[in-house]
């Protein structure tokens, strides 16, 4: 087993009280070819959390959510550059737990604001319209360097 193997988070975290929210059809699509897994859900909201600057503390844990094993690979990636980028330092990616603990952070957070952003929305344009936010350059962005993204 190499070292990035062992030092991979075996278990993802999610707050007891996110449940709903991940389950919840109104967010994700319930069934058919567009019906993301766990380990998917857990990711977009890790990345909509941090893209938003909100990583929020796990008060009660849900350890049966997703398995590290199961991420894909970009996933791993993914995984690995919000922690970096959130402690400024490759280093932390040496620490699986601290890995962990910042992705639950900031999925904690993405699924809250896509939980609150869900009933702030008309019925159906949740992802049309996060879809936009996430597209729209970032305050500061010069017009050239959005183009070029």
């Amino acid at each position: 087993m190499s070292d990035e193997q062992e030092s991979f988070p075996l278990l993802f975290l999610i707050d007891a009280a996110d449940s709903d929210a991940y389950a919840n059809p109104d967010i994700w699509p319930a069934s058919g070819a567009n019906k993301p897994s766990n380990p998917e859900k857990f990711i977009l909201a890790m990345a909509y959390g941090f893209r938003m600057h909100v990583p929020k503390q796990i008060e009660k844990s849900d350890n049966s959510f997703a398995r590290g094993e199961y991420f894909k690979d970009d996933d791993r990636a993914l995984i690995y550059s919000v922690a970096a980028a959130s402690e400024g330092n490759l280093d932390v990616v040496l620490d699986g737990k601290k890995v962990a603990h910042i992705a639950e952070t900031y999925a904690h957070g993405g699924i809250t604001l896509l939980a609150q952003r869900l009933s702030e929305v008309p019925q159906g344009t949740l992802w049309d319209d996060l879809e936009n936010e996430i597209l729209a350059p970032s305050p500061g962005t010069t017009k050239q360097e959005a183009t070029t993204v």
